[in-house]
């Protein structure tokens, strides 16, 4: 009979698999610009996917809810406005932002009022 693998060994590969793996807290990279400008914000430069993330989310509720009040009324149109944002932008803003930030903070001290 063999023994029991070594629960460490398979808790470590995992810690590294993750590690390594691509980051999914933004849909889009901002362009490079914001992304300088957002990283010179930062508390901590692991923060830039929250930063990006932020920017995605203004870059696309934005422009959409301005366009849900030029376009002829229509409650279709507001729902779907709803739930795209609601599956796109929810379970990553609540697992990126709200669980990061209340470990440490997001921005510099009076960051978001002095971009330059």
């Amino acid at each position: 009979m063999c023994a029991a693998p070594d629960p460490s060994v398979r808790v470590r590969a995992a810690v590294a698999r993750d590690q390594g793996a691509p980051r999914g807290e933004y849909l889009f990279l901002p362009p490079l610009v914001f992304q300088h400008q957002l990283s010179s914000l930062l508390n901590d430069s692991r923060d830039a996917p929250i930063a990006y993330l932020l920017f995605n989310l203004i870059a696309t509720a934005t422009p959409a809810a301005v366009a849900l009040f030029l376009l002829p009324p229509s409650h279709w149109l507001g729902a779907a406005y709803f739930l795209a944002l609601y599956a796109l932008f929810l379970p990553r803003f609540l697992v990126a932002l709200l669980h990061v930030t209340q470990h440490r903070r997001l921005f510099k001290p009076g960051a978001p009022n002095s971009c330059k």
